[in-house]
């Protein structure tokens, strides 16, 4: 996806997806799974949309460091997103990675 298709995005856009699975190609034969549980105003100024962020939860092993990942939706498509992992989730069952839109 392109950065302009990007840019298009809003936290609207992943409201929706609440509970959604997301295919995440961490490397040339692996695929984890990441749900989105989370997107959030940060508030703050932006000339492009409203900034905020989304958590996704994956498995608590492996962590992916933090890098720019596809990862792919069947309803938003392929995204070429930049994740942090945060920590673990309040159950202690997941890692949480967070993408943040300025």
């Amino acid at each position: 996806m392109s950065d302009d298709a990007l840019t298009s995005f809003t936290r609207e856009s992943f409201a929706g997806h609440i509970g959604a699975t997301f295919h995440v190609h961490f490397d040339e034969t692996s695929e984890l799974e990441l749900k989105l549980t989370e997107a959030n105003s940060v508030g703050g100024e932006s000339d492009h949309r409203d900034p905020f962020s989304v958590i996704f939860v994956g498995p608590l092993e492996p962590v992916l460091p933090q890098a720019i990942y596809t990862l792919i939706h069947e309803d938003l498509g392929t995204l070429d997103l930049f994740l942090v992992p945060v920590g673990p989730d309040r159950a202690q069952t997941g890692i949480q990675y967070e993408a943040v839109f300025t």
